[in-house]
C-alpha cells in the first residue's frame, strides 16, 4: 500500500514537470518572437539613419565642390590680372633700361677718343726718349772697349803660373788612388770568409731544428690517434647501450599492454556474468538497480586498468625519453673530443709548419744576408775599383783638360780681345738698328691706337641695350567642366529568420507517460 502511495505522488510528479515544461517552452516561444519582432524593427531604424546620413553627404559633397569651383575661378582670374600688371611693369622697366644704356653708351664712346688722344702722345714722348739713349750707349761701348783690353792681358800673365800648379797636382793624385785600391782588396777578402763561415753555421741549426720540429708532430699523431680509437670504441659502447635500453623498455611496453588487455577482458566477462545474476531475480526495481550496479563497477574497473596502463606507458616513455638524451648527450661528448683531437693535431700541424717555415725563413734570411753581404762587399770592392780607375782618369784627364783650359784660356784672352772689337762695332750697329726699330714700333703703336679705338667703340656699340617691344598677354583663364555626381546607394534593412519554436505539448506528453508508466509497473499492489 505504502509503495501504491509513491507511486501515484510519483505519477503527480511527473505530470506537474510536464506541466511546468510546456509552460516554459510557451514562455521561450513568445520571448523567441519578442526578440525577432525587435531586431526587424532596429534594422529599419539603421536602414533610415544611414538613408538620411548618405543623402546629407551628398549635398554636403555638391556644395564643397561649386564652392571650390567657385573659388579656384576667382583665384585664377585673380592670377591672370596680376600677371597682366606685372608684364605691363615689366615693359616699362626695361624702356627705363634701355633709356640708361643709350646714354651709357654715348658717354663710353667720348671716353675711347679721349684715351686714344693721350696714348698717342705717349708714343711721341717715348720716341724722343728712345734717341736720348741712343747717345748715352755709344759713349758707354767705347769706354768698355777700353776696359776688356786691360783685363785680358792681366788674364794671360795668371795663365802661365797656372799650368805649373796643374802637372804637379795629377802626380799626387794618381798615387793616392793606387793606395787606397791595395787596401780596400784586402778589406774585401777578410769580410767573404766571414759571410761563409756564418752561413755554414744557420745551415747546421736549420737541420737540428727541423729534425726536432718532425719529431715532436710525430708524437703528437701518435698520441691523438690513440685518443681518437678510444672515443670510437666509446661512441660503440653508446650505440649498444642505447639499442639494448630501447629493446627492453619497449618489451616492457608491449607486456604492459598484453597485460592490460587481458585484464580488462577478465574485467568484461566477470561484469556480464555480474548482470547476468542480476538479471535472474524478481523484475522490479532492484533489480534494474542491480544491473546498474554490475555496470557501473565494470566501468570504474575498466577506467581504472586504463589509467593504470596509460601511467606505465607514460612511464616507459620518460625512461625511453631519457635514455635517448643520455645517449645523445654522450654521442655529443664524444663528438666535441673527436673534434678536440682533430683540433690538436691541426694545431700541432700549424705549429709544426710555422715553426719549419720560420726556421726556413730565418735560413733563406741568413742566405739573403749573407749574399747580400758579400754582393755588398764585392760591390764595394767593384765600386773601389772603378772609382780608383775613374779617379786616376779624372786625375789624368782633370790635367790634360786644365792643361787644355789653360790653352783654351789663352786663345780665349786673344778671341776675348777680337770679340771687344767686334762687339764694339756690333753695338754701334744695334743701337741704330734699335732707335730706328723703336721709330717703326712708335708708327705700329700709334695705328694700333687707332685699332683699338675702333675695336672700343664696336663693343660699346655692340654692349647699348635693344629697345625692348611689348608681347601681347596671356589667355583669359577659363571654368573648369561641371563634374557628374552620383548618388549613395539607398540602405535597407537586414535580413532577421523567424525563430525555432519549440514544442508545447512534448513536455506534458512525456511527464504523463512517466507517470503512467509508474503507475503500471507489475506487483506495485500486491502485498
Amino acid at each position: 500500500m505504502v509503495a501504491a502511495v509513491f507511486a501515484g505522488v510519483s505519477a503527480v510528479a511527473s505530470v506537474a514537470g510536464g506541466i511546468f515544461g510546456a509552460s516554459q517552452a510557451s514562455k521561450n516561444n513568445k520571448k523567441s518572437k519578442s526578440n525577432a519582432r525587435k531586431q526587424r524593427k532596429h534594422n529599419k531604424k539603421v536602414a533610415r539613419k544611414t538613408n538620411a546620413y548618405n543623402k546629407k553627404v551628398d549635398a554636403n559633397q555638391e556644395a564643397n565642390y561649386h564652392a571650390m569651383r567657385d573659388f579656384n575661378q576667382k583665384v585664377a582670374m585673380s592670377n591672370w590680372e596680376r600677371g597682366k600688371e606685372i608684364q605691363d611693369y615689366e615693359f616699362d622697366a626695361a624702356i627705363k633700361q634701355f633709356e640708361k644704356s643709350q646714354a651709357i653708351g654715348s658717354a663710353q664712346l667720348g671716353l675711347n677718343s679721349q684715351d686714344a688722344a693721350l696714348s698717342v702722345a705717349s708714343e711721341e714722348r717715348a720716341l724722343n726718349d728712345a734717341f736720348l739713349q741712343k747717345q748715352f750707349a755709344l759713349a758707354d761701348s767705347k769706354i768698355s772697349l777700353q776696359d776688356e783690353l786691360q783685363r785680358q792681358n792681366l788674364n794671360a800673365q795668371g795663365v802661365a803660373i797656372e799650368r805649373k800648379q796643374i802637372n804637379q797636382t795629377g802626380r799626387l793624385s794618381r798615387t793616392e788612388q793606387k793606395q787606397r785600391l791595395k787596401t780596400a782588396s784586402a778589406e774585401a777578402g777578410l769580410d767573404l770568409k766571414a759571410q761563409a763561415s756564418n752561413l755554414n753555421q744557420t745551415y747546421a741549426e736549420q737541420g737540428l731544428s727541423t729534425r726536432e720540429q718532425t719529431g715532436s708532430l710525430s708524437d703528437t699523431y701518435t698520441q691523438q690517434n690513440i685518443n681518437r680509437q678510444e672515443q670510437f670504441a666509446q661512441l660503440q659502447s653508446i650505440k649498444s647501450r642505447k639499442q639494448t635500453g630501447t629493446a627492453s623498455i619497449e618489451n616492457t611496453i608491449e607486456q604492459l599492454t598484453a597485460q592490460g588487455n587481458v585484464q580488462k577482458e577478465s574485467a568484461m566477462i566477470e561484469g556480464l556474468l555480474a548482470e547476468g545474476k542480476a538479471s535472474l531475480g524478481q523484475a522490479g526495481k532492484s533489480t534494474a538497480k542491480a544491473k546498474q550496479s554490475s555496470r557501473a563497477q565494470l566501468q570504474r574497473s575498466l577506467m581504472a586498468l586504463s589509467s593504470e596502463l596509460s601511467g606505465k606507458r607514460k612511464q616507459a616513455g620518460i625512461q625511453l625519453a631519457e635514455l635517448n638524451a643520455e645517449m645523445s648527450l654522450a654521442k655529443t661528448g664524444v663528438g666535441l673530443n673527436l673534434q678536440r683531437i682533430s683540433g690538436t693535431v691541426r694545431g700541432a700541424e700549424r705549429t709544426t709548419g710555422l715553426n719549419i717555415e720560420k726556421i726556413n725563413t730565418g735560413v733563406r734570411g741568413a742566405e739573403a744576408d749573407a749574399a747580400i753581404n758579400m754582393g755588398r762587399i764585392s760591390t764595394a770592392l767593384t765600386a773601389t775599383e772603378r772609382d780608383v780607375a775613374t779617379q786616376m782618369e779624372r786625375a789624368t784627364l782633370a790635367q790634360r783638360m786644365a792643361l787644355e783650359s789653360t790653352n783654351i784660356k789663352t786663345a780665349s784672352i786673344n778671341d776675348a780681345i777680337n770679340i771687344a772689337n767686334r762687339d764694339y762695332i756690333q753695338n754701334v750697329n744695334m743701337i741704330d738698328s734699335n732707335y730706328e726699330s723703336a721709330y717703326s714700333q712708335s708708327e705700329l703703336n700709334i695705328q694700333n691706337i687707332g685699332l683699338q679705338k675702333q675695336y672700343a667703340d664696336l663693343n660699346t656699340k655692340a654692349s647699348m641695350m635693344l629697345k625692348p617691344e611689348r608681347l601681347p598677354y596671356d589667355p583669359k583663364p577659363m571654368e573648369s567642366p561641371e563634374h557628374i555626381f552620383i548618388k549613395s546607394q539607398k540602405a535597407i534593412p537586414g535580413f532577421v529568420p523567424s525563430p525555432a519554436m519549440q514544442n508545447v505539448f512534448a513536455p506534458i506528453a512525456q511527464g504523463i507517460a512517466q507517470g503512467a508508466g509508474v503507475l503500471a509497473r507489475p506487483g506495485l499492489y500486491t502485498q
